[in-house]
Order: structure tokens, then C-alpha cells, then sequence
């Protein structure tokens, strides 16, 4: 763009600046804004574009000419249009110019004072330039280009039926179809694709990245839980390592996915998606034609719970799968379909059905399970209609059956002869035997199905145990009801020693906040908030130096804060928030995991130095309670320790009765492989 100025025109301007009636301004202070007079607003420039134009003979170019005053807006004016050689280019009254002879000619517009100029060259219409498409190109070794070359003339139309020449600078790195365009990458390097057509040329820079060398498997996260899914990913890779993204030999490549074992874990061929199936070591295999890559996956089994019945325990693992060992008994107890007092199972069993539970619980004789939609199904003794299936028959069932009715359960507790749930809406229910007021209602009834509880107060959680239950509300306030022989309604008034009951729940006294409870037969435990643990009832499991039964939350004696606590018939556990495990109580049989003869009426540190996630005490008013078992803190293994007599501990193996077995062992097939 060419702009011109001329002599005249300034000096017009100096001359209406200084024949202006404004005064002149102080020093420092601008004067007044004169009023534009009519020599102020004469033309001050003219601007021509293109200032250089290219027109082929018989055809036509536009050229723009803005007039601008001196204050630099666009002026109306009237322009003169001319061509310096009207035999090679003349142009018309609005700046179109027409190509008549090869040549230049300047094409100029005017008006009275001022001009601007701009070269037209006129050709005829042959090839002028070259120009290949795409302009610049990033290619992966084995890649294979179409690349496009137009002749164009002086006015970048398209000159028909040419032909274009293509060449290589560096065959080695690509080579290009002499006729076609068509380009292979061959090695990694730079190269320049020339087209031509004649003396006109162009050219482009090829970058050619390294090929495809073979396929990696990425691994951000080497275990994987069974039932557990993972998005596998893979790249492939140059023969340097280095990861290729783009390109056409990948586009066209296509990857297959394998698991070299589908017991331990299956992959989708397609999709690369993992499913963890069972502990092990698989080797997963990511594959497109010859290439192969390969990455291990340890396939881990977790345990999310533990609970411990009368001589068997039961556990949930990965996938929410139920295990449980130990005796079976004519009940069903660990969901063995052989049926006899002398049935057990010294390792793990798969509790039939296909159920995935959340939560398990156990007490004596019958085991309930409750599942991610809040469903309730439970397995062995049905006697008063424990199973709370709507009947009192069958007697036992090793099969998990439905409870009944149409509830949704957030938690569910198992007791030795009564279980209790808690609705997602804060709704207690009971079922099984209820004649001493374990239901919290005013009538002693018991129920073959789910009935209100609790005389219909909200509870977040309940516990369900010997002859008695508590449940915390929505306040953190814990209340008890039941048997009440021991003080272990909390009350704080005197233990009667006798057959007294609690009708319906009456509060724990002590302005405590509890955010868990955990009932056993004669006495109950909590959790503060505070996480301090504190029991009431039996003198010798309140976990504190007491000689009687108190009916008042009394603090175990130990400072550390507790994650989880569980009352055994005869012994206690509780796990800290540090993982370590401290348990109180009886110890014939080792089950407080520590030499102690005589037992210890106050926590002391169980199982050595084991960390655990949670600890479970067996429970029951009759029987064989004198063990314990765990999930350690990595959830990968479970351990037991205690009476072993039945295969209660799991390990493959029996104990004598009186054999004391202090020292954690583990479930058979629960640790990683």
C-alpha cells in the first residue's frame, strides 16, 4: 500500500492553524479544540491496494484507492484512474484494470492535490508457479502420502492438462512417485518432495519420524482386585522406545488383547478392559500382527469384613463373596449343604447362592448377609423363625434365603437367637425370638419376619446380642433394652442380678456421643465419638478394674483412640486407629493372643505385633467362644488364633480343646500368593 503526501496539502493545513480565532493556550495547558474548517478537512492522503498486482491478457484485477483526510477518517472524494501504458493495461473509472499485452504499467488515482500508484505486470497465460499440498509434512516411517501439485498461472488459476514432475532430495529417508505424488516414508530423517513443471517448481519438507517397532503395555498400577475391572492402554513404540501417536501405520495397525491365564483374570480382546477373577499372576498380552507387548498383573483378593459365630467364623471378600469355616453342625452354619453335629470345614467354603454382600454378621447359630441394594438374605438355624423368612420352616437352611419383606437395610446385626436391621430411612426391625423385650417393644413377642422395633424410634445403628440390643440414634445418643440382669442397659441404676428386662429403649446415661455400639451377652460396649471406648454390665468384660456390674458406661482402660470394637461371650477386642490389636477377657485357649494364664480384666496387646484393618470375638451364650480373628491392615490376609478344635481357626487343621493357642495363624488360601 503506497501512501503520498504532497507539498500543497501541508502547507494548506499550517495555513488554517494559524489563521484560527482561538487564543493560544498558557503554557502547559492545551488550547481549545478548533471547529474542523474546510482547509483542515481537504484531502491528506490516498491509499492504493495492491500497490503490485499480477493480471493475465484478456482477464481483469480490482484495485482499492481510500481517500483519508488529515485527520486520518476516509474521505467522499472523486479519483482520477489512469495507466501509464493504456497498451498494456488500461483500468476504468473504479479501479478495475484489464490485462491487454504483456508488460507493466503504473495505474494511478488522483484527485486535485494528491495520487497513488500501483505496478500492474501483465502475462500471458502459461504456467507462472507450482504449488503442492500440503505445505509441510510429519510422517511416521511406513507411512504412505498422496501428495497433490497444481500449475498455476499469474492469477493462481489452474492451468489445465500439465504435467507435473515429482523427485526426491533423499530416497533413503522418502521416495515419491515420479507421476503420481504418491510419497513413502521409508526412514526416519528430513527430505524435500520437488514438483515441476518445466523451469516452475515447488517444493515441501518431509519429516519422517522413526516406525513402528513394537507395542508397549502401559503400567500405571501392577495388582489388580479380583472382581475388580481395568482399562488397559498400549502404545507403540519406534525402535528407540519412544512412543509414536500419529501416523498411518498406526491408523491402519489394529490391537488385540489377551490374558494368559482367564482363571486369574480375563481381558475383552478388544477393549482392553481387565476383570480381576482370582488370586494370581496373569500376563497380559497387547498384540498387532508381529508385534507383542506384555505386562504381569498380580491378581489380590481383599477382605472387607470378619464376623464370628458360636464355632465358625465367616469373611467377605473381593467381589463381595462370602467364606466361612469352621463347624457347620446340623444348622447349615457355614452353608454346607451336609448336614451333622460332627460336619466342619477346616478351610474356607463359598457360601452357595452367587450373592455379593456388603456386610456380614454373625452370632451363634445363623449368619445374615446384606447385599449393595440393601437386601437381607440369611443362612443355618431358623428356630423361632430366625431366618426371617415369614416361617418357622424349614428348621435350618445352609442355602442364604430371602428375608422377607419389601426393605431396604443399611446395616443388619445378627444376635444368638434375635437379629436386627437398619432401614436407609432410619427404621429398626427385628425378627426371631423376642420374649425378652430384645425387640424394644412394650409386648414380648418374637417373629418369624422383619417387625418394627425399637417402639418405632429412628436409629442409625443397632446391635443385636445375647438376650439384649442397643442402637445409636441420629443424635450419637446410644439406647439399650432386653435382658437386663447385668446392667447392660446402661441405665446407670443398680443391676438387679435377676431376670429384669428393659421393655424399650431407654438412654445410656452420661451425655455421651457414640458413633458405634457393639452388644454381647451381660454387658455392651461403645465407641465415643471421641473415640474413647467405654462398656457397661459384666464386671469382668467392662475392660476396666471393677468389682461389680455396673449399669454405667465405664471407660476401657486404654488412652489410644479406637477405629472398631467387639464383644465376645467371654473376651473382647478392639482395634486402635493405629491398627494394633488389644483384647480383654478369658484366655483358656489363647484367645486374647498373648501367653497371659488367668485372662486380664484390662486391654493388653493381642496378637503380637500384628496390624490389623478389624478384629472379631467369638460370641455365644453356650458353646465353644474362646477365639478371635482378624483381617490384616492391608486386607490381604485373614488370621485367626484360639480354640481350633472344630477348624473354627481355618487353617486346614484341628487343635485339641485344651490345647492353648495363642499365636495368629492363617486361613488357609486367605494371604497373598
Amino acid at each position: 500500500m503506497h501512501r503520498y503526501i504532497t507539498a500543497v496539502g501541508a502547507l494548506a493545513a499550517l495555513a488554517a492553524a494559524a489563521c484560527t480565532d482561538e487564543p493560544t493556550a498558557p503554557l502547559g495547558r492545551a488550547a481549545p479544540r478548533a471547529s474542523l474548517s474546510a482547509s483542515a478537512a481537504a484531502t491528506a492522503s490516498i491509499d492504493i491496494a495492491p500497490d503490485t498486482a499480477r493480471v493475465v491478457v484478456g482477464r481483469t484485477t480490482k484495485l482499492t484507492a481510500v481517500v483519508r483526510d488529515s485527520l486520518g477518517a476516509p474521505a467522499e472524494r472523486s479519483l482520477r484512474w489512469s495507466s501509464s501504458d493504456t497498451a498494456v493495461a488500461r483500468v476504468d473509472s473504479v479501479g478495475v484494470v484489464t490485462g491487454l499485452a504483456i508488460g507493466s504499467a503504473t495505474i494511478t488515482a488522483a484527485d486535485d492535490s494528491l495520487s497513488a500508484s500501483a505496478v500492474v505486470t501483465v502475462h500471458d497465460a502459461s504456467v507462472y508457479r507450482v504449488a503442492i499440498t500440503p505445505g509441510a509434512l510429519a510422517v511416521v516411517a511406513g507411512d504412505t502420502v498422496g501428495l497433490v501439485a497444481a500449475a498455476l498461472d499469474a492469477q493462481d488459476g489452474v492451468v489445465a492438462d500439465r504435467r507435473i514432475a515429482w523427485s526426491s532430495s533423499d530416497t533413503s529417508v522418502a521416495t515419491v512417485d515420479s507421476a503420481s505424488g504418491a510419497l513413502e516414508a521409508r526412514h526416519a530423517g528430513a527430505a524435500y518432495v520437488v514438483a515441476r513443471d518445466g523451469s516452475v517448481a515447488d517444493s515441501v519438507r518431509v519429516d519422517v519420524a522413526p516406525g513402528v517397532a513394537g507395542v508397549r503395555v502401559l503400567t500405571p498400577l501392577d495388582t489388580l482386585e479380583a472382581y475388580d475391572t481395568r482399562q488397559m492402554q498400549a502404545v507403540y513404540v519406534d525402535s528407540a522406545g519412544r512412543a509414536i501417536t500419529h501416523g498411518q501405520a498406526i491408523a491402519r495397525r489394529t490391537l488385540r488383547w489377551a490374558s494368559s491365564d482367564t482363571n486369574v483374570a480375563r481381558i475383552d480382546s478388544v477393549t482392553g478392559v481387565l476383570t480381576g477373577v482370582d488370586r494370581g499372576t496373569v500376563t497380559v498380552t497387547a498384540s498387532s500382527d508381529t508385534l507383542v507387548g506384555t505386562a504381569k498383573r498380580v491378581v489380590v483378593i481383599k477382605y472387607r469384613s470378619i464376623t464370628i459365630g458360636s464355632d465358625h467364623a465367616c469373611n467377605l471378600a473381593s467381589g463381595g463373596i462370602a467364606w466361612c469355616w469352621g463347624r457347620n453342625g446340623r444348622q447349615g452354619m457355614i452353608g454346607l449343604e451336609t448336614l451333622g453335629d460332627k460336619e466342619i470345614s477346616t478351610v474356607p467354603v463359598r457360601v452357595r447362592g452367587d450373592h455379593r454382600f456388603v456386610q456380614l454378621s454373625t452370632y451363634g447359630t445363623t449368619t445374615c448377609g446384606l447385599t449393595a441394594e440393601g437386601k437381607a438374605w440369611c443362612w443355618g438355624y431358623n428356630g423361632w423363625g430366625s431366618l426371617g423368612i415369614g416361617s418357622s420352616s424349614p428348621s435350618q437352611s445352609p442355602l442364604p434365603m430371602a428375608v422377607a419383606g419389601d426393605l431396604t437395610f443399611r446395616s443388619i446385626s445378627a444376635g444368638e437367637t434375635h437379629l436386627c436391621a437398619v432401614t436407609t430411612d432410619d427404621k429398626a426391625y427385628c425378627w426371631g425370638f423376642g420374649q425378652y423385650y430384645q425387640f424394644g417393644n412394650p409386648s414380648a413377642k418374637s417373629a418369624d419376619e422383619p417387625t418394627r422395633a425399637a417402639n418405632e424410634m429412628p436409629l442409625s445403628s443397632i446391635s443385636a446380642g445375647g438376650d439384649a440390643t442397643c442402637g445409636v440414634a441420629p443424635s450419637g445418643d446410644a439406647y439399650c433394652w432386653g435382658w437386663n440382669g447385668s446392667g447392660q442397659d446402661g441405665s446407670g441404676q443398680k443391676p438387679s442380678n435377676g431376670n429384669t428386662y428393659t421393655k424399650t429403649p431407654g438412654k445410656v446415661v452420661g451425655d455421651l456421643k457414640f458413633r458405634a455400639i457393639s452388644t454381647s451377652s451381660g454387658f455392651a460396649c461403645g465407641i465415643a465419638v471421641s473415640g474413647r471406648g467405654y462398656c457397661w454390665g459384666v464386671s469382668t468384660m467392662v475392660g476396666s478394674v471393677v468389682s461389680n456390674n455396673v449399669s454405667t458406661p465405664t471407660p476401657i482402660a486404654l488412652d489410644a483412640p479406637l477405629r472398631s470394637i467387639s464383644t465376645g461371650k467371654t473376651h473382647a477386642c478392639v482395634v486402635t486407629t493405629s491398627d494394633e490389636v488389644y483384647c480383654w477377657g478369658a484366655n483358656k485357649q489363647g484367645q486374647l493372643g498373648t501367653g497371659i494364664a488367668n485372662g486380664s480384666v484390662k486391654p493388653i496387646r493381642s496378637a503380637g505385633e500384628l496390624k490389623t484393618a478389624e478384629v472379631s470375638a467369638a460370641n455365644v451364650s453356650v458353646g465353644f467362644a474362646a477365639f478371635t480373628c482378624a483381617i490384616a491392615a492391608d486386607r490381604l490376609t485373614t488370621y485367626c488364633w484360639g480354640r481350633g478344635d472344630l477348624g473354627q481357626l481355618g487353617n486346614g487343621s484341628t487343635i485339641a480343646e485344651d490345647v492353648v493357642n495363642n499365636t495368629p495363624t492363617i486361613v488357609s488360601g486367605q494371604q497373598p500368593l
